[in-house]
C-alpha cells in the first residue's frame, strides 16, 4: 500500500500518506473476507479520482475519508453522523486532526458535488427552512450540532419573505427559542423585519405570538419594549379574523401578558379591538372560552366602537339565537372599564334579553 500511495500521490508528504494508511487500517469492516492487495488498490484509485477533481478545494484526508465510507453515505448519515460501528468512526475522526469538525462540510461537498462553502447549505437548507417556517424547535435543535448551521439559518431567513408576514417571524423565533448558542444577530434581524411589518397581523396565532414574546425576552430592554409596543399598535389596527378568532385571541393574550410584565401600562390602556359589534363579540366569546387565562387581562380588550352598540348587539343575539358561554362573556365584559362604568340603564336591554331567554327555556 505504501508503494502504491507513493506512485499515486508523489507530490504529497510522507505524513499525508501515512495518515491515509492509518485511516485505511480503521476502515469499516463489512465482511469477514480477508484483505487483499486488490482492495487496497481499489481504495487508492478512488482517492486518485477524487483528488483529480477536488485537489484544490477538499483536503486529501477528507477525500480518503469519503472513499472509506462512500458506500453508506446519504443525507441522513451526514446529518446524524452515525456510520457503521460508531466507535470506529470516532477513532477515524480523531485521526483527522484539529479540523475534524469540518468532516460534514467536505463529505457533503463530495457527495452533492458542490463547493465546500455551499455544502452545508445544500445538506440542511431545506430542513432548516421547514423548521423555521413551521416553528419546529425540536427539528432545529437536532441540526445545531452541525458546524455552519447559523450561516445556513441566516441565509434561509434572508430568502424568506418575512417583512409582510409577522406570523412567519414569530414561528422562526419559536423554532430558534430552544437552539443553544443561537447568535444574537439572528434575533436582531428578525426584530428589524418585525418592526417594519405593516400588514397581515390577522394571521397571528398562539404559536407565532409565543415566538414573538420569546423575541422580546431575548432582546430585553428598550428593543424588547419596542417590539411589544409595535405589536400592540399593529394589533389595535387589525380586524380579528373570522375563522380563527380563538387562536388569534390566545396569541394576543400572550402579547398583552408580556406588555403587563414589562410595565407598558399606558400602551395597554390605549389598546382597542378593531371592528364592529359583531367582531368584538367574537373576541369576547373567544376570551370566555379561555376564561381562566383571560379574565385577569380582559380589561385591556376594549372595543373601538361605542359600548352601547356592543350591548345592543349581544342582546339581539341572545334573543334570536342564544349565546354559548354567556356567563363568562359577561364576566369578561364587566372587567372592561368601558362597560363597568356604564349607567345601570344602559344594561337594561341586556338584562331583559337574558330574562326573556330564561323565561322561554
Amino acid at each position: 500500500m505504501e508503494e502504491c500511495l507513493k506512485r499515486a500521490l508523489p507530490n504529497h508528504s510522507d505524513e499525508e500518506r501515512n495518515l491515509i494508511k492509518r485511516l485505511f487500517r480503521l476502515r469499516p469492516k463489512k465482511t469477514s473476507k480477508n484483505l487483499t492487495p486488490r482492495d487496497m488498490k481499489r481504495f487508492i484509485n478512488r482517492i486518485c479520482a477524487l483528488h483529480k477533481q477536488w485537489c484544490g478545494s477538499v483536503p486529501l484526508k477528507f477525500q480518503a475519508l469519503y472513499a472509506l465510507y462512500e458506500d453508506e453515505i446519504n443525507d441522513e448519515k451526514l446529518i446524524e453522523g452515525k456510520f457503521t460501528n460508531q466507535e470506529t468512526f470516532s477513532k477515524v475522526l480523531n485521526v483527522l486532526g484539529e479540523d475534524r469538525e469540518e468532516w460534514r462540510r467536505y463529505l457533503a461537498a463530495l457527495y452533492f458535488n458542490v463547493p465546500p462553502e455551499r455544502a452545508i447549505h445544500v445538506l440542511i437548507g431545506n430542513r432548516v427552512e421547514g423548521a423555521l417556517s413551521g416553528g419546529n424547535k425540536e427539528e432545529l435543535r437536532k441540526l445545531t450540532e452541525i458546524v455552519g448551521i447559523w450561516e445556513v439559518v441566516e441565509d434561509v431567513l434572508d430568502r424568506m419573505d418575512l417583512r409582510e408576514h409577522p406570523e412567519q417571524i414569530g414561528l422562526a423565533c419559536l423554532a430558534l427559542s430552544d437552539a443553544p448558542d443561537a447568535p444574537n444577530r439572528l434575533f436582531l434581524h428578525l426584530s428589524g423585519m418585525l418592526l417594519r411589518s405593516i400588514r397581515n397581523w390577522d394571521k397571528l396565532d398562539e404559536r407565532s405570538c409565543e415566538g414573538l414574546v420569546t423575541l422580546s425576552k431575548r432582546l430585553e430592554g428598550r428593543r424588547g419594549e419596542e417590539i411589544v409596543g409595535h405589536l400592540l399598535d399593529s394589533l389595535a389596527k387589525t380586524k380579528p379574523p373570522e375563522e380563527t378568532t380563538v387562536d388569534w385571541v390566545k396569541g394576543v393574550l400572550k402579547i398583552v401578558k408580556r406588555a403587563k410584565e414589562i410595565g407598558l401600562e399606558e400602551k395597554l390602556k390605549e389598546f382597542r379591538v378593531e371592528g364592529d359589534a359583531s367582531d368584538y363579540l367574537r373576541v369576547l366569546r373567544a376570551l370566555a372560552m379561555v376564561i381562566e387565562d383571560a379574565l385577569p387581562f380582559s380589561e385591556y380588550f376594549a372595543p373601538k366602537i361605542n359600548g352601547k352598540e356592543v350591548l345592543q348587539d349581544l342582546s339581539s343575539k341572545i334573543i334570536s339565537e342564544g349565546t354559548e358561554k354567556l356567563g363568562d362573556m359577561v364576566r369578561c365584559l364587566l372587567k372592561v372599564p368601558k362597560f363597568s362604568e356604564l349607567a345601570e340603564g344602559e344594561w337594561q336591554s341586556l338584562v331583559e334579553a337574558i330574562r326573556q331567554k330564561l323565561d322561554n327555556q
